[in-house]
């Protein structure tokens, strides 16, 4: 039986992917764990990827795919209250001494509506505000180094099952952005991988980077193909709404590529702090035109006879104000891409998902990491790791709640 190997680049605002042809908890007793759900207070829909944090500290997470969350908080933070932020909402601050422990708990969120037309009393120009959030760096963003912990999942589905799952806790160097040589960096502190080879049928795939390549996705440290000045001219720009996040006013802008552009760029939205002109949220998707050239983004090399056809690409990122100063905070992107092998009867869907959220920080005594304690964007996470273990692995550190599809794979590999 041959095998074949098939590798898919791209990079910046994309992944490195492989795919190989094959025929209860224990938390510490100074920490307490808090569940919940967050939804809108009149409709009751669930809100999905709202920031969590805890006022007075670093620590925070985001909601699941079904609104959930669960947050580990230490004993001397536990008279500060939970903090929900989620676009075009009230923030909702709730005492961590009203909240139960251990179990769900129903946090409601009131949206909240700005006039548009508050625009008119500072009018700009759309693309002016875009450009304006890459100016005075330094008084909109936090540009020193930092070392950030965060949680991250990534996950192979081939249509509904899981091909692989892998969970790290990691540590990132942010490299000040004025470092001439310097550059973020990331360290697996801790993991857990397991590969369901039962649900593999055609193809095995990997994924390069993780975690390394999220860090791109940082625009305002990475401007690539959206914020660069080469680019900014090559998308149409328009102001969309004015929503509230974290309480503030921000506008809502659309931007879109220009029709004459016959290479694939993106496409999406910018939430920019009104007063500040600072990115707080993107979500964006790369399109999907000119085939031959998505096919290069993401393709260096196939088994003869197999066609790869990328269904979307799909990009969501944040940044949390930290003392008057954003820093990168979350990042999620999802590829979806069909497989078509000779002589097989059915084409293979693929999903690929990466997330990743910060949750904590410290700014003293930060210092980069040596060579070998590195993760690099050219190496597999699933690779690196041991394969899972018992529910307790993660002892005190925040996690992302794991929706119930990821949750019942989990479980099923914790009980192999």
């Amino acid at each position: 039986m041959k095998k074949h190997k098939l590798t898919f680049s791209l990079k910046a605002l994309a992944f490195l992917i492989v795919l190989i042809v094959v025929f209860g908890q224990i938390i510490t007793a100074q920490t307490y764990e808090f569940k919940g759900k967050v939804i809108d207070k009149e409709t009751k829909e669930q809100k999905l990827f709202a920031s969590i944090s805890i006022s007075n500290s670093n620590i925070g997470t985001v909601t699941n795919a079904e609104g959930n969350f669960l947050i580990k908080v230490p004993d001397d933070k536990s008279n500060q209250n939970l903090i929900v932020s989620y676009i075009g909402y009230k923030n909702a601050e709730i005492p961590l001494s009203t909240l139960k422990k251990g179990v769900q708990n129903i946090i409601e969120i009131e949206s909240k509506n700005v006039k548009l037309s508050t625009i008119i009393a500072t009018p700009k120009e759309p693309e002016e505000i875009v450009r304006a959030m890459l100016s005075n760096l330094d008084n909109k963003y936090y540009t020193d180094k930092a070392m950030l912990e965060a949680f991250y999942r990534e996950s192979i589905k081939e249509r509904r099952h899981y091909q692989t799952l892998a969970e790290a806790v990691v540590n990132i160097y942010k490299a000040p952005n004025r470092a001439v040589f310097g550059h973020d960096q990331v360290n697996i502190e801790k993991g857990r991988k397991n590969i369901n080879t039962k649900n593999i049928d055609t193809l095995l795939v990997k994924l390069r980077g993780g975690p390394r390549v999220l860090m791109y996705l940082d625009l305002v440290k990475n401007p690539s193909m959206i914020l660069n000045d080469d680019y900014i001219k090559f998308y149409t720009y328009k102001i969309e709404n004015i929503v509230s996040i974290d309480n503030k006013p921000h506008y809502v802008i659309s931007f879109t590529q220009q029709p004459y552009v016959n290479f694939p760029l993106y496409s999406g939205k910018f939430y920019v702090d009104m007063e500040k002109l600072a990115l707080r949220e993107a979500i964006f998707s790369m399109n999907m035109i000119n085939s031959v050239e998505v096919q290069r983004r993401f393709l260096r090399k196939k088994p003869l006879f197999m066609k790869f056809e990328p269904k979307y690409a799909n990009y969501h990122i944040k940044y949390e104000e930290i003392d008057g100063k954003y820093m990168f905070d979350y990042a999620r992107a999802t590829i979806n891409f069909v497989c078509d092998y000779k002589h097989k009867l059915f084409k293979n869907r693929y999903t690929i998902t990466s997330e990743m959220v910060v949750t904590d920080r410290k700014f003293d005594n930060v210092q980069p990491f040596e060579k070998h304690q590195q993760f690099y964007s050219n190496q597999i996470l699933s690779e690196n790791l041991s394969s899972f273990s018992d529910e307790a692995f993660w002892g005190n550190k925040n996690i992302i709640d794991p929706t119930k599809d990821i949750n019942k794979a989990i479980q099923k590999l914790i009980k192999k």
